[in-house]
């Protein structure tokens, strides 16, 4: 029935959705240096405790 598959389609698209940002974010630090969190600005906040 459709309605049984379209849990799954959600989450296979969302499964994807979150391997796009997880690479983008790792093709990110590859060219510019700072880490992910670094970038959002969690990482100074991180290291200071």
């Amino acid at each position: 029935m459709i309605h049984e598959e379209q849990p799954q389609r959600l989450a296979l698209v969302n499964g994807r959705a979150a391997m796009v940002g997880d690479l983008t974010g790792v093709i990110t630090k590859a060219l510019s240096g700072p880490g992910t969190l670094t970038q959002v600005g969690l990482g100074t906040q991180l290291s200071q405790g």
